[in-house]
């Protein structure tokens, strides 16, 4: 629900070529490549279609109740596709930045390559804020002892090294209902 007032009015926004376009119009929200009619699949996906991998990029639509892939630094690209839940269009800058939970009022500068390339390349700003706060703490309450505050923090990025790899877990498990919504905490 993070971008769903954005729909209809989503600003700037890139745009998917006639063919991908004529391809995502056949994938449901929450669904990819596998989604399309069996007859066009093969050509949809080119070479990629006998290549290994689950690869569910290709044609992907985001879906209102499923958690966000991780953003890439482009939307249109073939295989790390970012289609709008319900609407025929990528993901806009503004949800981009949305979704990785910089302020309305954040201001990107450069051409809207250069924009979705600053977003995707961000750290969640939420997450960048907890792990300085929680790094801060150990540095805090160990100022006078430099090895217990190397293995506190040591110990503090082994923890969130866990939260990581438990959010992404969750991602692959999206396909199966699984996970967080769009931008719930």
């Amino acid at each position: 629900d993070t971008i769903k007032d954005l729909e209809h009015d989503c600003g700037e926004c890139a745009a998917f070529s006639k063919d991908r376009l004529a391809y995502l119009r056949l994938v449901p929200e929450g669904g990819n490549w596998r989604d399309l009619p069996e007859d066009v699949r093969m050509e949809a996906m080119g070479g990629a279609y006998g290549s290994g991998g689950g690869k569910v990029g290709f044609y992907r639509r985001l879906s209102y109740s499923q958690p966000s892939p991780t953003l890439v630094t482009s939307p249109v690209q073939k295989a790390t596709m970012m289609c709008h839940p319900t609407q025929d269009r990528p993901l806009s800058i503004q949800e981009y930045a949305r979704i990785q939970q910089f302020p309305d009022d954040w201001k990107f500068m450069g051409t809207s390559v250069a924009k979705y390339r600053q977003i995707g390349n961000a750290v969640p700003v939420q997450l960048a804020k907890n792990i300085s706060i929680a790094l801060s703490n150990v540095l805090d309450n160990d100022k006078n002892d430099n090895i217990s505050c190397a293995k506190k923090t040591e110990d503090v990025l082994k923890v969130t090294t866990k939260k990581i790899a438990t959010i992404q877990m969750i991602e692959k498990q999206r396909k199966d209902g699984h996970g967080l919504i769009i931008g719930e905490p």
